[in-house]
C-alpha cells in the first residue's frame, strides 16, 4: 500500500505545473536630467507585472482599497551595485484585472537614488512563466541602467 502512495505523490508532482506569472515590464528615467552633477542621481523606476488571478486575486474592491498583487524582488546585478542589493518589492498596487483571462495586473513607480556614472542591471526572475502546453519555464524581466553625467559637452 505504501508503494501506491508514492506513485500518487509522483503523479501529482508531474501533473501540478505552476504558471502564475504572465509578464511584466520596467521603464526608468532620470527625475531631473537638466540638473548637472547630481550625487546621488534620482531615477524614476516604473514596474508593471501581470499574474494569474487565481494566484493573486484582484477585483474592483482590491483596486479601490489599494491592495497589491504579486511578490518577489527586483535585484541589482553587476559589479557597480554596491549595497543596492534587492531594493524593490514586486508586490504592486492592483490597477486592472480580467476574469475571462484569469489575470491580475499592477503598476508601481519608485525613486531609486543611484551613484552618478553607473552601469547596472535590475532584474526580477522566477520559474513559473505562463505556458501554452506545459507549466514552468524560467523567466527574467531585466533592464539596464547606464547613467553618465555629460557636462561640458556641446551638441551641434
Amino acid at each position: 500500500m505504501q508503494g501506491l502512495y508514492y506513485l500518487v505523490y509522483i503523479l501529482l508532482g508531474i501533473a501540478v505545473e505552476a504558471s502564475h506569472y504572465r509578464g511584466g515590464s520596467f521603464t526608468w528615467k532620470p527625475v531631473s536630467p537638466q540638473v548637472p552633477n547630481q550625487n546621488p542621481v534620482p531615477i524614476s523606476f516604473t514596474q508593471r507585472h501581470a499574474w494569474r488571478r487565481g494566484s493573486y486575486f484582484c477585483d474592483q474592491s482590491t483596486i479601490n482599497s489599494g491592495g497589491t498583487v504579486g511578490g518577489g524582488s527586483v535585484c541589482c546585478i553587476g559589479s557597480q551595485c554596491g549595497a543596492l542589493g534587492c531594493p524593490l518589492s514586486t508586490a504592486v498596487p492592483c490597477t486592472d484585472f480580467s476574469v475571462s483571462q484569469d489575470m491580475s495586473a499592477g503598476q508601481l513607480s519608485s525613486i531609486l537614488n543611484l551613484s552618478p556614472n553607473i552601469m547596472i542591471a535590475l532584474s526580477f526572475t522566477g520559474g513559473a512563466w505562463i505556458s501554452l502546453q506545459t507549466g514552468g519555464g524560467n523567466w527574467a524581466v531585466t533592464t539596464q541602467i547606464r547613467y553618465y553625467n555629460l557636462t561640458n559637452i556641446f551638441f551641434l
